[in-house]
């Protein structure tokens, strides 16, 4: 299968993207968690990374960046904390899932992010 991955438009996606989330990672996925989490940070609209099959133009996985504000040593630096990383369960494999999170972490260095951090899952 080939596909390609791309920063999705927060607002013209938006429906495809809770709709994905809903089905892949949780039940939780609704227009209000989207826009608290997405669209109404206090440090700055949040990223997304789509991987989209080039056929059908599906969504087979996305990634997301959630911006944070560090202060170290009494200087304030830009951080993301990576989020919602999920992949549909008809594609998971290494390939896809490393490509994702291989552009994501590229996009940070890109961007001159001082640190990314995730939480761990229960699973």
């Amino acid at each position: 299968m080939s596909f390609l991955i791309r920063e999705a438009n927060l607002r013209t996606d938006r429906e495809q993207i809770i709709s994905f989330l809903r089905t892949n990672l949780t039940e939780l996925s609704d227009h209000r968690r989207y826009d608290w989490l997405y669209l109404d940070n206090p440090a700055g609209p949040a990223r997304i990374w789509i991987a989209q099959d080039k056929g059908s133009d599906d969504f087979i996985g996305l990634s997301a960046a959630i911006p944070r504000i560090f202060v170290v040593r009494n200087e304030r630096k830009s951080g993301w904390v990576l989020a919602d990383f999920c992949i549909d369960s008809a594609h998971r494999s290494l390939g896809p899932a490393h490509r994702l999170q291989r552009k994501t972490l590229e996009d940070a260095e890109k961007h001159d992010i001082f640190c990314c951090i995730d939480f761990p899952s229960q699973s």
